[in-house]
């Protein structure tokens, strides 16, 4: 993705999986959005201002989420939480902005929880803050290996021949 602009971005992945059910949580988030959701109006969206609004509310299940000026107030635990709860229970995808060079909420942190970078250079967001986007896509995180086949594991023509 090459663009500069939070939005396009964000617009970008939203085209994607064109959902019908979102969560939004940190207080520019709708605004990041806004561009899209005026061209799709019939969207179900569920705004959380904190990511403690959204913890609080443990049954919350979307198609898409955008976290957003958020991860960065919260404690490491906290923070954790919200990802994990995010990528395990909510979200088969979403995205996570996080400010420029954040000394917690790095590239390395993020990729430890299936992450991963959506742009190689830092984004404006409408208010004028430089961030990170990252992304999380159920589908495709995890590519399987080449070794986890029958061709590696079992044997059939050895089968009743040999006993250990």
């Amino acid at each position: 993705i090459m663009t500069c602009s939070a939005s396009a971005v964000v617009t970008q992945m939203l085209e994607s999986v064109t959902p019908n059910k979102i969560v939004l949580i940190g207080d520019d988030a709708l605004e990041i959005i806004q561009p899209w959701v005026d061209q799709n109006a019939c969207i179900d969206i569920m705004q959380f201002a904190d990511a403690q609004c959204f913890l609080a509310h443990p049954s919350v299940s979307v198609q898409w989420a955008l976290v957003s000026s958020c991860l960065e107030t919260l404690d490491d635990q906290t923070g954790s939480e919200l990802l994990g709860r995010l990528r395990n229970l909510s979200a088969p995808k979403f995205c996570v902005l996080v400010e420029d060079e954040h000394p917690v909420w790095n590239a390395r942190s993020l990729t430890g929880f299936a992450l991963e970078k959506l742009a190689d250079k830092p984004l404006s967001t409408p208010s004028g803050k430089s961030v990170r986007a990252f992304g999380y896509d159920l589908a495709t995180y995890k590519q399987t290996p080449d070794w986890l086949n029958s061709d590696y594991w079992a044997n059939p023509s050895r089968w009743n021949k040999d006993f250990w």
